[in-house]
């Protein structure tokens, strides 16, 4: 997981906003799991490490978004680090599985087809993708 999540962030990291967006995504699913199964003595040690980041995203979202900037491959794969030790630590082992095997899925998608067409043909997506810009 954690060699494939700084990877999964950076497919997404083709248009402004997009990688925070999913960055955001993941780790409200993170929280929802650590709230339900969360290892003992580890989920507040990894909402520690991880609150800069959220407070980076934040801060840093109004500007990627509107193109002034750029989260770039360095950005993204912080973020994606950030997601699967996130999932390694705080998820039960059932879900990490879970959740490996749909980044495995997604790995293996974006090798046949670009989520960034998908997301232009499906109106909800599409809303969602221009969101902030």
């Amino acid at each position: 997981m954690l060699a494939l999540s700084p990877n999964i962030l950076n497919l997404f990291d083709l248009r402004p906003g997009r990688a925070i967006k999913v960055f955001w995504l993941l780790i409200s699913l993170a929280a929802a799991l650590s709230a339900f199964g969360a290892k003992a003595g580890q989920s507040l040690a990894v909402w520690l490490f991880l609150l800069p980041l959220l407070v980076a995203t934040v801060l840093f979202f109004p500007y990627d978004a509107g193109g002034r900037i750029m989260l770039g491959d360095t950005g993204a794969n912080t973020l994606g680090f950030a997601i699967g030790y996130t999932y390694v630590t705080v998820a039960p082992i059932s879900w990490q599985a879970a959740i490996l095997c749909g980044f495995v899925a997604i790995q293996v998608a974006a090798e046949f087809v670009s989520f960034s067409q998908i997301i232009e043909k499906k109106a909800w997506l599409r809303r969602l993708d221009d969101w902030g810009r």
